[in-house]
């Protein structure tokens, strides 16, 4: 699975009665700043501690041309089970868990079909208000190897969310107010790649983008408004809205070893809504691989953005649990976009990988 979101549902809040500015990091809408948070994350743990991958020739990798560019020796079925935690600084604590399967068919490509569940873990995030999140992701895609130097592939994704959200916001005439906003939201992306083989030390890979969302969000009073004649529990605002992004990704990948690989990706993303406008942006993301024997391997790596954002993670793999690889990732300021809302915001990924 490629770039599942693993917090997705926060799409569910792209339609805020009151756009929130964030002079700390961006001074566009919070729904931009939103989306782009979202953008950087992947399912895989390998892939989180790498952070760059477009050119990595397997299946852990955002690009979705790489399922098949390995040919399954001894098996045709893969199942991997990811379980990724993900906590800020204001407390707000949201868990997601994915389920992929790739099936392999001799001489026919590879077929991927990935379910991913995300739910909030707290309720209380912030000043006792009340939050919930939860999310339905579905995946489809399929990948083949053309020839020894290329390989290509697509993937669909459909996400159902939804999300009650609880929060003091500056609502007009009314000024400040306690309110609570009923968000549902279906959005539906497609991704596309390409990996080459340019020697046999060097690969580059491409991806390209599109997604498309109708977001629609109920605003609700949470005290009695006097002067006014609201009531708790009163529809304030109800809003509609739809958003779209672009996104191109390339990548170089050298391998100058077999125990040594380092990937470089450069990202450039395009969002823009009926409401809030456009707005774009450009990252630069290193990252290394060292295999240090049949059993183990480290990733590292880093994104920087075009407004001077750093984000970095690390990785462990491990090959000798009764053959089933398990791996590991931390990645620290995840999402520099929201840290005006919710401070530094950290990830915590485990995959078990299960060969059928």
């Amino acid at each position: 699975m490629r770039h599942g979101h693993i917090v997705l549902i926060f799409l569910a809040l792209f339609s805020r009665p009151v756009l929130v500015h964030g002079g700390e990091f961006y001074d566009e809408p919070y729904l931009f700043r939103l989306a782009l948070a979202l953008n950087r994350q992947s399912n895989y743990a390998s892939t989180l501690g790498r952070q760059a991958s477009v050119a990595y020739p397997q299946g852990s990798s955002i690009n979705p041309g790489a399922d098949d560019w390995i040919a399954c020796q001894e098996v045709d079925i893969v199942v991997t089970v990811t379980n990724v935690n993900g906590w800020t600084e204001s407390g707000a604590w949201i868990t997601a868990t994915a389920f992929t399967l790739n099936v392999q068919v001799p001489e026919g490509g590879t077929w991927s079909l990935a379910y991913a569940r995300t739910d909030t873990v707290d309720q209380d995030v912030r000043g006792g208000f009340h939050n919930e999140l939860r999310s339905n992701e579905f995946f489809a895609g399929y990948s083949k190897k053309l020839s020894d130097q290329l390989s290509i592939g697509g993937q669909v994704r459909v996400t159902d969310g939804q999300v009650q959200q609880e929060i003091l916001a500056v609502l007009p005439v009314l000024g400040d107010q306690a309110i609570r906003q009923e968000t549902d939201l279906l959005d539906i992306g497609l991704n596309v790649g390409l990996l080459l083989a340019l020697t046999n030390k060097w690969t580059a890979g491409i991806t390209a983008g599109f997604a498309w969302g109708t977001v629609e969000t109920d605003t609700f009073s949470l005290v009695d408004i006097g002067g006014f004649g609201i009531s708790a529990g009163d529809l304030l605002r109800s809003l509609e809205d739809d958003v779209r992004s672009w996104s191109i990704t390339s990548g170089l990948g050298f391998a100058p070893t077999d125990s040594v690989g380092v990937y470089l990706d450069l990202q450039y993303v395009h969002l823009e809504s009926n409401n809030g406008g456009s707005v774009d942006i450009g990252r630069v993301g290193l990252g290394v691989e060292f295999k240090q024997s049949e059993l183990l391997s480290i990733q590292c790596g880093g994104i920087v953005d075009s407004a001077g954002q750093l984000s970095y993670a690390a990785g462990l793999s491990f090959y000798g649990i009764k053959g089933i690889p398990v791996e590991f990732a931390y990645q620290y300021n995840s999402a520099p976009e929201l840290r005006r809302e919710f401070g530094n915001f950290q990830l915590i990924s485990l995959s078990i990988i299960i060969p059928f």
